[in-house]
C-alpha cells in the first residue's frame, strides 16, 4: 500500500489556506 502522502499534503495545504483566509478576513473587516 502507498503512503497517503498526497492526502496529507492536500490536508496541509487546505489548513494553510484556511488560516490565510481567516487572516485576510480579519484584516479586511
Amino acid at each position: 500500500m502507498e503512503k497517503p502522502t498526497r492526502l496529507v499534503l492536500l490536508k496541509e495545504i487546505a489548513e494553510f489556506l484556511n488560516e490565510e483566509t481567516e487572516l485576510y478576513s480579519m484584516m479586511q473587516g
